[in-house]
């Protein structure tokens, strides 16, 4: 009699890898930003930087889930009515995104007390919004797409993010999203990107990161 070999489920807690790069750049908008207008005026660019690139991979994380998470689980729990309400948190983000984005380019523009405010007020909204979004995507949607997503479709999320990523330090954001991930998800990480950005995170942008971080964090 033949054994049942159980079907592989994705490993979806690296979602929450993710999100923990949102999580620690929102909370820590008040202290960077501040402290560039006030402490350390050196750092503006580092700071306006960071959160250009995180704000990017924001965006692109959930273009991604558009086009490789919504559409599966709408389709494969219809009866789950969780996935329509947590899709409609997930659009509403958009517009709290936005701005978020308008603050930064004033405060890039302009980096006075008076935009530095509206810059961390906009992120602390977003922060706000982000985390009960969040929340609730991992108590419940990642659960779902454990067990309606195969692996080589919860593969493609992530790759997606990194391709449609539109900042300019594609370096950072890996960084960022690989100290937050444990090692295998790293590594599971890194085999799914291409070939020139591994390439490229092995030859000098970690280097370039590491760099970077401690100008941003002084």
């Amino acid at each position: 009699m033949s054994e049942t070999v159980a079907e592989a489920r994705p490993d979806t807690s690296e979602a929450v890898a993710l999100h923990q790069v949102f999580r620690d750049a929102l909370e820590s908008a008040s202290d960077l930003v501040a402290g560039a207008v006030v402490e350390r005026p050196e750092a503006q660019e580092a700071v306006a930087g960071y959160y250009g690139n995180v704000l990017a991979f924001l965006r692109a994380h959930h273009e991604a889930e558009d086009a490789a998470l919504w559409p599966r689980l709408r389709e494969r729990c219809p009866d789950e009515a969780m996935v329509p309400a947590v899709i409609a948190e997930h659009e509403a983000l958009e517009g709290t995104l936005t701005r978020a984005e308008h603050a930064l380019v004033q405060f890039s523009t302009e980096p006075t007390a008076q935009w530095g405010g509206h810059l961390v007020g906009a992120l602390l909204t977003l922060q706000f919004e982000l985390e009960a979004l969040v929340s609730t995507q991992e108590a419940e949607i990642l659960p779902l797409a454990a067990e309606h997503l195969s692996v080589e479709e919860w593969a493609e999320i992530t790759p997606l993010a990194f391709a449609a990523f539109g900042g300019d330090r594609p370096w950072l954001v890996l960084g960022l999203v690989l100290d937050a991930s444990t090692e295998a998800q790293a590594a599971s990480l890194l085999e799914r990107l291409p070939e020139d950005v591994r390439a490229g995170w092995q030859g000098e942008d970690q280097a370039r990161y590491e760099t970077f971080v401690a100008e941003l964090r002084g």
